[in-house]
């Protein structure tokens, strides 16, 4: 069967797809992957990513014959629940612009940075369902879902808040979440290390003047920034985030 007319990536289908250290997938119309648990040959283990976006892919197995796997991209997709996934080298996931109505469970993902769930149907923002990458976490996106609420803690937990010591860019862009609820979710003992905050809120005298420029913070103007944006944030925006190579 031609590549146009694939339904599954399967063992017998794999090798068409390689590219470099990636497996390149995007757009060839796939419902499922099915590869199985056995080992791969050592040149296609030794793959890095796989790019699936733009497929019509619901469901996937848990673990993937990877075991150097980096980088995972399920954007443009049409999975309503999220996938449990036990794949321990994965830093970055892409499940952007599917249908989830929420996230979790992450303890499959010890070494997660990266974590894109934007224009999804996610209306909670649960942290403590982020609490298993909490440690590793440096990018989070959760921008275009209509979220309304935000649980800070789990109803049964009683300890201490979840804390993100290497998150540095978080996206929120898309929500009518007030400054109070912003503030306790970005308080500075719990985001040490954020830098760069897509907020979504009109941000008055220290925001940017308009809706296509990202405004660098001065720290001599630090009185004109509201107050509840954490002191270590240096790029403050509401509708996309610089370039990594633009960051001071």
């Amino acid at each position: 069967m031609g590549r146009s007319l694939a339904t599954a990536l399967t063992r017998d289908r794999l090798k068409q797809y390689i590219r470099g250290s990636q497996v390149n997938c995007n757009s060839s119309l796939l419902r499922s992957v099915e590869l199985g648990d056995e080992p791969l040959p050592p040149d296609q283990a030794a793959l890095l990513a796989i790019d699936l976006h733009r497929n019509f892919i619901s469901r996937l197995p848990r673990t993937l014959p990877f075991p150097r796997l980096t980088t995972l991209d399920l954007s443009c997709n049409e999975f309503v629940e999220f996938p449990v996934l036990h794949i321990p080298t994965l830093r970055s996931l892409s499940l952007a612009h599917n249908r989830l109505s929420g996230y979790g469970p992450l303890t499959g993902l010890p070494q997660l940075t990266h974590l894109d769930l934007r224009s999804n149907k996610i209306h909670t923002l649960d942290v403590a369902a982020l609490a298993p990458v909490a440690a590793t976490l440096e990018w989070l996106s959760l921008s275009s879902n209509g979220i309304t609420a935000v649980l800070l803690a789990s109803s049964s937990s009683s300890g201490p808040a979840t804390v993100f010591p290497r998150l540095q860019t978080v996206s929120l862009f898309g929500h009518n979440l007030s400054a109070e609820v912003l503030g306790q979710l970005l308080a500075g003992d719990r985001v040490p290390r954020l830098r760069v905050l897509v907020a979504g809120l009109p941000l008055g005298g220290g925001g940017p003047s308009t809706t296509s420029e990202c405004h660098r913070l001065d720290p001599a103007a630090a009185a004109a920034v509201p107050a509840w944006v954490p002191p270590s944030v240096r790029w403050l925006d509401w509708t996309f985030i610089p370039p990594p190579e633009d960051r001071g």
